[in-house]
């Protein structure tokens, strides 16, 4: 599925175009360019592809915003006929599926009303049908399949199908169905992105700044704090990080100085609990496929006085940012590829903090892949999300980069790739664990 998606986002696909956008100011394009996060989207989309010129680039950030509106509308009202969509770059066209002719031509009017430059296609399965075999076989509940097959199921929306990655596919038996087999790649070399330092900042808490052990006075293995979390009863409120910020050491409380998290000079609480894929270089208290998170339990009364569901400004560190929303669905996720996802982590201030989101799946722990964004040591933890017009989306939290990576400042690259585990896991990973529906991110 890689190669195939690959040549999708870059090089578009045949079909029916709807007529190009009208240039000129548009109301979400407006909102998109008045986020702080609109210099790190242009930067995102230009590292992706350098050969389209800077106003070009500009363009096609801007309109994030109107391309998001359009796809989670077709997605929601058109569940029965939407197969899926992806953005290419380098034409500036939204791909849109769709499973009969007559939603095609509904599809490409509706983008042309968005202002949205489109190109059609009618396939065989809807999103949704992929996305249930696909998660099928990402949980081992698949009946053919069975659990071996998890970490190898690839979402190919472009092909319209559920990749399962093999050693040699021509020996296998034709699965049938939205599932086919291909050639298993080797995935690039990729560690946890923890270790260095970052600031003070006051509450409430927020996502991108860093934590660290209280007993760690020189600040060597931090992380970066992603998002806050309240227990649907009320009474617990956690923050989330990566798993591998403290592997397998879990505690039940602060009664000993290393076994607190803090920011700054505030303790937060102890690690209560953490998981991260069987094979990952750093083991957590629960081998669990696609996902590195941790909760840290906030027992301080000064956290608790303020409220959750915010992200550090990387504009104005005095003021917060909102956090609107979070995606629990896969395919929330798959209509984002092509899209510009953001970090913000214990680095972002050092730049190459946005890049396209290439592939729901991929790499060596079937994670979510964003391009040119190479994460630093510390990032680890850190929230990914779309900004979008002037709506920000929680995504993920920062797992892993490719290699190498250094820390401290300058250390951001707008090369390589970075990789988190998805809300839609990390939500089926709490209900397994914590009880359906009792833990959930916070948002404004």
């Amino acid at each position: 599925m890689v190669a195939v998606l690959a040549t999708s986002v870059l090089s578009g696909a045949g079909g029916a175009d709807a007529a190009p956008p009208e240039k000129g100011s548009h109301p979400l394009d407006a909102a998109t360019m008045a986020m702080p996060e609109f210099e790190d989207l242009v930067q995102g989309y230009r590292a992706a592809n350098p050969t389209i010129t800077v106003a070009e680039i500009r363009q096609r950030a801007a309109g994030q915003g109107r391309r998001t509106e359009l796809v989670e509308r077709l997605s929601s009202e058109h569940a029965d006929t939407f197969g899926g969509t992806w953005y290419d770059l380098a034409t500036d066209t939204q791909h849109l599926q769709a499973t009969t002719a007559q939603a095609a031509t509904e599809y490409a009017t509706a983008a042309a009303a968005a202002g949205v430059r489109a190109n059609t296609q009618v396939v065989r399965h809807t999103l949704g049908r992929l996305v249930e075999e696909f998660t099928a076989i990402r949980y081992g509940r698949h009946p053919k399949l069975g659990p071996q097959a998890a970490t190898d199921a690839r979402l190919d929306v472009p092909g319209n199908a559920v990749v399962v990655e093999v050693d040699d596919p021509g020996s296998m038996p034709v699965p049938g169905g939205v599932v086919r087999y291909g050639q298993r790649r080797a995935a690039p070399a990729a560690e946890p992105t923890a270790c260095i330092d970052r600031w003070n900042c006051g509450g409430p808490i927020r996502a991108g700044i860093n934590l660290r052990h209280r007993s760690d006075a020189s600040d060597v293995n931090v992380c970066s704090l992603g998002a806050t979390a309240t227990s649907a009863d009320g009474t617990s409120r956690w923050v989330i990080t990566a798993g591998h910020c403290a592997g397998t050491a879990v505690h039940t409380s602060c009664s000993v100085a290393s076994q607190c998290w803090r920011h700054g000079e505030q303790d937060i609480g102890p690690m209560r609990e953490t998981a991260c894929p069987q094979d990952f270089p750093v083991a957590c208290q629960h081998d669990y496929p696609f996902i590195d998170v941790g909760r840290i339990r906030i027992d301080s009364t000064y956290w608790k006085s303020f409220s959750q569901g915010w992200m550090f400004n990387g504009i104005d560190p005095t003021t917060a940012v909102e956090i609107d929303g979070a995606i629990t669905t896969f395919t929330q996720l798959s209509n984002m590829v092509g899209q510009s996802l953001c970090m913000n982590a214990m680095w972002s201030n050092e730049g190459a903090n946005c890049g396209p989101l290439f592939s729901a799946a991929s790499g060596t722990f079937a994670m979510p892949e964003v391009w040119s964004v190479r994460a630093c040591r510390g990032d680890s933890g850190g929230l990914w999300y779309r900004p979008s017009g002037g709506i920000r989306t929680a995504v993920g939290i920062q797992s892993s980069a490719t290699l190498p990576y250094p820390g401290g400042p300058d250390c951001r690259r707008a090369t390589g790739s970075s990789w988190f585990g998805a809300f839609p896991d990390i939500n089926a990973f709490w209900d397994a664990y914590a009880g359906a529906g009792v833990l959930r991110i916070d948002t404004r």
